[in-house]
């Protein structure tokens, strides 16, 4: 979502994903309290289910949105995002604050895009399953040549997997392409196809491509 709406980038996000940078201000019950009134204010309906672990969750199910903008396909069918918040991110990240150039004037406090950057390297190379927008999002911070955060890098891959893996700026490159010739791409592609705003965009994740961004 935040390379979407601060970068420029050219597909679609349906989850809102944060992380907690000041614990003593975080209230998760709160947070929710508020979005309901918000909601509220504004006569949307909507039904809130979370759950409350290290990452905090909450589907957000719009009840009849979809209805009010006769693009709904039943009567039934209900619009929903998740938001998620990241309890105990690990450590390294380095934050920014934008102004978002659209209709609604506020600042956003991110991540900067190397750090953004290493959060998707974890997610590319130690997810279980393929997600096609993680190769997507590769395939864009390479063409954009963003080096990584690699003490955020090295801290998440510790954290998850629970072993001492040595990640440096010389041989990220390396891990990443033997990583990407083991990956089912055409997988990806499939996985990707319904979030991308240029469809023929999808046909650019291949492994021909990455490994001459990586060079």
């Amino acid at each position: 979502t935040a390379l979407r709406v601060l970068f420029g980038l050219n597909r679609y996000s349906e989850d809102l994903d944060y992380s907690v940078c000041n614990a003593k201000q975080y209230n998760f019950k709160k947070i929710l309290n508020t979005l309901q009134k918000q909601f509220a204010a504004l006569n949307i309906e909507v039904e809130l289910k979370s759950k409350s672990n290290v990452v905090n969750s909450c589907f957000i199910h719009f009840i009849s949105v979809l209805q009010k903008l006769n693009i709904a396909a039943s009567r039934e069918q209900k619009l929903s995002i998740t938001l998620k918040i990241d309890t105990n991110p690990p450590d390294g990240a380095v934050t920014t604050v934008s102004v978002p150039s659209n209709d609604l004037l506020i600042s956003v406090t991110h991540y900067d895009l190397p750090s953004l950057m290493a959060g998707k390297l974890h997610a590319v190379m130690f997810r279980k399953y393929v997600k096609g927008r993680d190769y997507y999002d590769l395939l864009w911070y390479l063409s954009k040549k963003i080096e990584p955060n690699i003490v955020l890098l090295n801290n998440a891959v510790a954290q998850t997997q629970k072993q001492n893996v040595s990640i440096t700026s010389d041989n990220w490159r390396g891990a990443l392409s033997t990583h990407l010739q083991a990956v089912d791409l055409n997988k990806a592609r499939r996985d990707v196809a319904p979030f991308l705003v240029n469809k023929a965009e999808g046909d650019l994740i291949s492994l021909e491509n990455y490994l001459s961004l990586l060079r």
